[in-house]
């Protein structure tokens, strides 16, 4: 039987945890291990999920493992990953919940004898700014293929987040793959380098993860540090696309770029971040972007407007991208 590890990294989740980790243990399929990474929290996490843990039945099947300092979220994940011994990995976040069946009927869709890389479910949406989470817009059944599977990852036929997604821990081990610790985005990362990386996928329609999206939440106040991670994860992406020669390949690669970019504009003018600020930041992207191979397809007109943004002076550019802000409600 295919063993499943589902790991939750927490950091003061004491309001949450119990809805999330119940939801884990009440799950249908049997063959699960549990890796709670209390990220030093300075509430009573660890003594919640403590309790959750004697009052189950899989009590022996869950692991609490303590940071001694917080590291954030993507080393506490980091932390699970080099904990876990399950087949296969799936990542809850504290404050999101499963569906009773999530887990078996992600498995349901591996083949023991063929194993996949990545098993994807559908999302249920709660809460605030519900359009703004991706859903799954492919066909259920299997992908395979690199080109393929990153072909519909950069259309944004399947989401960068990290959650609900079975993923072959082989499949991880074999590409070194770890989150880069001490930024934020780092999901955005970890989407591009699955699809880049892995040679076969299924997918599911059914809803296998209700993600309650929280009125105050790490991603929607921008701070210095979300527009210098973002840098990092920009700077990563294009180094793959370097070494891997993804220019040649992927038509939707420029498009993928090119929200990327309009994105990360877009955020700083919204943040209402100084001038000098936001042009130091656009330097930067500048900067990044030399490194881009020459791109072998023509690139769509939507990109090349939003490419425009980057070409004009700064407060001229400030200005256009408040423009497509305002076309774009």
């Amino acid at each position: 039987m295919i063993r499943v590890s589902i790991i939750i990294p927490a950091y003061n989740a004491a309001r949450l945890i119990d809805r999330s980790l119940e939801s884990a243990l009440r799950q249908t399929y049997p063959a699960i291990e549990y890796v709670v990474v209390d990220d030093c929290s300075t509430d009573d996490t660890a003594e919640r999920v403590e309790r959750l843990r004697q009052a189950s039945d899989r009590r022996d099947a869950v692991k609490l493992v303590r940071h001694e300092r917080n590291r954030g979220v993507a080393a506490a994940r980091n932390t699970g990953l080099r904990n876990a011994t399950g087949d296969y990995i799936y990542f809850l976040d504290s404050d999101d919940e499963l569906p009773p069946d999530a887990i078996a009927t992600l498995v349901a869709l591996v083949d023991e004898t063929s194993p996949v890389d990545l098993v994807l479910g559908e999302v249920e949406v709660t809460g605030v700014a519900r359009s703004r989470i991706a859903h799954i817009d492919m066909q259920e059944g299997r992908v395979d293929g690199q080109k393929a599977i990153l072909a519909a990852f950069l259309a944004g036929r399947w989401p960068d987040m990290t959650c609900n997604k079975l993923e072959r821990r082989a499949f991880l081990e074999r590409h070194r793959m770890a989150f880069v610790e001490g930024i934020v985005h780092e999901d955005a990362l970890w989407g591009f380098e699955l699809a880049m990386n892995a040679d076969s996928m299924v997918v599911s329609r059914k809803v296998t993860y209700i993600y309650h999206l929280q009125e105050v939440s790490i991603t929607r106040g921008k701070s210095d540090r979300n527009f210098t991670s973002l840098l990092t994860v920009l700077d990563r992406i294009v180094s793959h696309v370097s070494e891997c020669g993804l220019q040649t390949s992927q038509p939707a690669l420029w498009d993928y770029l090119a929200d990327f970019l309009i994105y990360y504009y877009k955020e700083l003018v919204r943040a209402k971040m100084p001038v000098a600020y936001i042009q130091e930041k656009i330097q930067a992207i500048r900067v990044i972007m030399r490194r881009m191979p020459k791109f072998r397809y023509r690139k769509r007109l939507a990109s090349r407007l939003k490419d425009m943004a980057y070409a004009l002076p700064t407060r001229l550019g400030i200005v256009y991208v408040k423009l497509l802000v305002a076309l774009s409600k």
